[in-house]
């Protein structure tokens, strides 16, 4: 009897590629790219300076409409009238190409000008890759406030669980309405926004392709340090 290829153990296999070893390759591709001189998108940024450099005066800002909570049929503190808030969101599409990918931040404990005005790498990567480039508020922080402040009982809906569940459900959308399925979406976060992006591949794996969590403590708690 005839045998194929994959089950012979005489001949060579070829390894799959993984998808996240593909998308961490396009990322170190497109530092090397970046590196050049003529590939700079703004030649003119100082270091430690916002002074010609990328911040929220290159991006376009939208709002998205989010359920307060996503996990729960009943209205949030039994308010039928107040179900959803807005979302404050920069994208950058200027170099953005169908099927090119999708650079998206999780945003974290403050303003998220904040990150779009320091976060170099990501706006170094996008150009040669031709990505688009997303920058999510998280709920609560700057002007993303799904109620006012005061507001008795709504702290209860701050939760990572509930912040992740916007940022999925932002992403869900984006490739809707951008008809981007092909296109690999990279996720990128730095401390507690690492710890998110890391815990967000994990419960939404079809949603990012990869990420990139940056100074990320995700064993930084009592009885979950590695022994």
């Amino acid at each position: 009897s005839t045998r194929s290829r994959a089950s012979r153990p005489d001949l060579p296999q070829k390894e799959t590629e993984s998808p996240e070893l593909a998308v961490c390759m396009l990322l170190v591709s497109a530092l090397v790219l970046a590196a050049g001189a003529s590939l700079q998108p703004f030649p003119g940024c100082r270091g430690g300076t916002l002074e010609g450099c990328p911040s929220v005066l290159n991006t376009t800002l939208t709002w998205f409409d989010q359920p307060i909570d996503h996990f729960d049929w009943s209205a949030p503190l039994g308010d039928a009238a107040k179900t959803t808030f807005s979302q404050r969101v920069f994208m950058h599409t200027a170099w953005w190409r169908p099927g090119a990918p999708i650079l998206f931040y999780f945003g974290n404990e403050d303003n998220v000008e904040l990150y779009v005005n320091h976060t170099g790498f990501m706006w170094e990567a996008a150009r040669p890759l031709n990505a688009a480039l997303v920058f999510a508020e998280h709920r609560y922080y700057g002007e993303t406030r799904p109620y006012d402040d005061g507001t008795r009982g709504c702290l209860s809906f701050l939760t990572t669980e509930q912040a992740m569940g916007d940022f999925a459900r932002l992403i869900y959308h984006i490739r809707d309405t951008w008809a981007a399925w092909d296109s690999p979406v990279l996720g990128f976060g730095g401390s507690y926004g690492g710890m998110i992006a890391a815990w967000f591949r994990l419960k939404y794996p079809n949603a990012v392709d990869a990420v990139l969590a940056a100074s990320a403590p995700i064993w930084s708690f009592v009885g979950l340090q590695p022994a």
